[in-house]
């Protein structure tokens, strides 16, 4: 992610969402990333054009399907072992059998087990085991009710597990939460105190759609209003010992959320967030804002891809941008000169420090008014981030680039502006 210097006032550039390729056919309820591509399940039989069913990857160019890909819904994703594995409500998973649950090794499909006798909505990774949360009464040939954890061979049960639906499960350093419809005696949310599942710190008036830990703290996001003694709405934050709200949270129901360095993202089917206009996503940093011009339709998974926040859903706009179930936005900060004076000639100077960590300083010299570009790539020439992108006035520029979130590695940075174009090495090295 991207973090930049201001020094004199200077346009503000934006993108707002912009579509991937032609997408997909049909609803996107899942994402996640594996092997450094975008992975996107649903309700769907091409993905770019091409025959996919279900799931399908993205490498950052084009489209491509994963093997002969999975016949039903596809609800849930997650990484496990270096594998890919799917969830939903499916019987066929890479043409042969495979009950709900299945995983991909990154060139053929196998089940887990016997896998469940009904659908999985849900995932999280709990002291070395996978958890998988859904609508189920037996994993693996035994009784395990809407929860249950598989340790690379073989599937138990979490006590007498949830009465109805699990969700959303979220690990947050040794405890398991979960949360879901089932408001008899846990008002639909769960803690694992190794034995027995409790209700968190009196749970939910509603059910709850989707947990993650952002932070230290637990979030949950649904259609509730209530959350332990707070008066919340869809949205509320667990810091360990009570419930709170985060700002005024949104008039309709929220069903995923992810989080940057800086940001909580949230989206569903709501259309203000802190009382702002936003349509279905809103991302939180001390208060509420839209991202550009939203969705018209449910968005229902949510991910982060090079630097770039990916949104999946029913929606096949944003604004006037026709963009089909799925779509990315990459918010493009404003830069500015950090001298009036006019550069001679064009250059991009080498970063520094380099090696970095987590951050340097990239400066580069425009003798001329110029639509210009910044972009960083991988070790393999993949973008990563497009740090720029519009015209800039003559002037030398200095940013500060880089993240916690990146790994150690060789990354290129790029300028092109007009006819000049130039690339320097970087070196992250923590």
């Amino acid at each position: 992610f991207i973090f930049i210097l201001l020094l004199l006032p200077s346009a503000f550039y934006s993108q707002n969402w912009q579509p991937l390729g032609s997408g997909t056919n049909g609803q996107v309820s899942a994402l996640t990333v594996y092997n450094g591509e975008l992975i996107a399940g649903g309700s769907f039989t091409t993905a770019g054009g091409v025959p996919a069913n279900n799931i399908a990857k993205w490498n950052g160019t084009s489209w491509s399907p994963l093997g002969q890909g999975i016949i039903g819904n596809v609800k849930a994703l997650i990484v496990y072992n270096n594998e890919l594995i799917a969830g939903g409500h499916f019987f066929t998973a890479g043409g042969g059998g495979a009950n709900c649950i299945a995983k991909w090794n990154g060139s053929v499909w196998s089940p887990l087990g016997s896998g469940m006798n009904y659908y999985v909505t849900s995932f999280s990774v709990h002291n070395s085991d996978l958890v998988a949360g859904g609508f189920f009464t037996i994993a693996g040939g035994i009784p395990a009710s809407a929860i249950a954890r598989w340790n690379g061979s073989s599937w138990s049960a979490y006590g007498n597990g949830l009465p109805y639906i699990v969700n959303g499960v979220a690990s947050i350093n040794d405890s398991l939460f979960l949360g879901g419809n089932f408001y008899q005696t846990y008002r639909n949310t769960g803690k694992w105190t190794g034995v027995e599942w409790v209700p968190i710190a009196g749970g939910c008036n509603g059910a709850v759609h989707c947990m993650i830990k952002f932070g230290s703290d637990l979030i949950a996001g649904g259609v509730f209003s209530g959350a332990g003694s707070s008066v919340v709405n869809c949205i509320a934050r667990w810091n360990g010992s009570s419930w709170s709200p985060i700002g005024s949270g949104m008039n309709q129901y929220i069903n995923c959320l992810t989080a940057t360095d800086s940001f909580l993202i949230a989206g569903g089917i709501f259309t203000t967030a802190g009382g702002t206009p936003a349509n279905r996503i809103a991302k939180w940093k001390n208060t509420w804002q839209a991202m550009g011009e939203g969705f018209n339709n449910e968005v229902f998974a949510l991910t982060v891809y090079a630097g770039e926040v990916i949104a999946g859903g029913q929606f096949t706009r944003s604004g006037t941008t026709d963009i089909s179930f799925i779509g990315r936005f990459s918010e493009l900060t404003p830069v500015n000169p950090v001298s009036s004076n006019i550069p001679e000639k064009f250059c991009l100077h080498q970063n520094y420090p380099n090696p970095f960590n987590p951050l340097t300083k990239i400066k580069f010299d425009l003798p001329g008014k110029n639509y210009t570009m910044l972009k960083i790539m991988d070790a393999a020439g993949r973008e990563i981030n497009t740090v720029i992108s519009g015209e800039l006035n003559p002037g030398t520029y200095e940013i500060l680039w880089g993240s916690e979130s990146y790994s150690s590695g060789i990354y290129f940075v790029k300028i092109i502006s007009g006819s000049f174009t130039d690339t320097k090495k970087m070196i992250l090295l923590k």
